[in-house]
């Protein structure tokens, strides 16, 4: 019995030890996004109900062209967290806290464009996300798999709001953006009446293209924006694809650090959510599949912590 006792608190002496070398700075960034788009703002309310509950720690949420470049940031030590979208590779070094909600493709068309399914996108002006950004990445994997390759069409790199204000002002056929469904941009701009949302596929046709994007991009989800979801727009249901928005963390990041995080994110996420809508689908059992990254020991501490211990 004393050489159990012995061990056991040789363990977690080594964790205390490894607690104390992790890093746990003043201030923790999160990376979110560009003005005009998701991230951003969500990232702020959640750093002001972060600093609200972890003592002595400051949170400041801080621009970032999109995931790609967070990804990059978390590797230079410039953010601490980030705000990822799930089908940005897996990089050495980060790890999961939480998934937080959906986000889904919407391509917004000029309806005198003449554009009614993926291929008519050909030659035309589009608008696929800034710089290093998921809604980019996105677009290019969407755009390839229909066989719309880089050369084939007239590519922008805008931020959400230049897209936006380039395809009200006919200087854009399409732009593609990626947020959660009722987005105020995207509903601004089917409100003038002249645009319209493209469908990928037919929703829930087995086997059809937009199923098959599935294989070129694994953590896509295939889904559909439903009839009306803006008022008038869309007519009828339309095929498109979805990922999930993920909070992730640097590895080294301090565990007690990460589990007072974890904790705040969901004792207070009716709060949240009534000051950013899509946290109302915040919730602990997820589907581990949804991130390419590991769970961060301090997140995972905290959705154990009604599992029995061995003391």
């Amino acid at each position: 019995m004393r050489r159990v006792s012995l061990g056991w608190l040789c363990s977690a002496l080594v964790i205390a030890v490894a607690a104390c070398g992790a890093s746990s700075p003043a201030t923790v960034r999160i990376a979110t996004g560009q003005r005009g788009g998701t991230f951003l703002p969500l990232g702020e309310t959640l750093a002001r109900g972060f600093a609200a509950d972890v003592t002595a720690t400051e949170f400041a949420a801080i621009e970032s062209p999109g995931s790609v470049a967070s990804v990059e940031m978390l590797a230079r030590g410039e953010a601490e967290l980030a705000l990822l979208s799930n089908h940005v590779a897996g990089a050495t070094g980060l790890e999961l806290i939480a998934p937080l909600y959906e986000e889904t493709l919407q391509i917004v068309v000029r309806r005198d464009a003449g554009i009614s399914r993926p291929r008519d996108l050909v030659g035309r002006r589009i608008a696929v996300g800034a710089a290093m950004s998921g809604t980019e990445s996105i677009a290019d994997t969407v755009l390839q798999h229909f066989g719309i390759t880089p050369d084939r069409f007239d590519r922008r790199n805008l931020s959400a709001v230049d897209a936006v204000a380039a395809l009200a002002a006919g200087d854009l056929d399409a732009v593609f953006i990626v947020a959660g469904m009722r987005t105020p941009a995207v509903d601004g701009l089917l409100a003038r009446g002249d645009l319209t949302l493209l469908s990928l596929g037919e929703p829930g046709k087995i086997g059809s293209a937009l199923e098959g994007i599935k294989l070129d991009a694994p953590f896509f989800s295939v889904t559909a924006i439903p009839e009306h979801a803006y008022g008038t727009e869309p007519p009828a249901a339309v095929g498109t694809i979805s990922v999930h928005a993920l909070l992730v963390a640097r590895a080294d990041l301090d565990e007690g650090l990460v589990h007072a995080i974890t904790e705040s994110l969901y004792l207070h996420k009716v709060e949240l959510a009534q000051q950013e809508r899509l946290l109302s689908h915040l919730n602990e059992r997820y589907d581990s599949s949804l991130s390419p990254y590991p769970l961060h020991a301090g997140a995972d501490r905290y959705y154990r912590r009604d599992e029995p211990t061995l003391v």
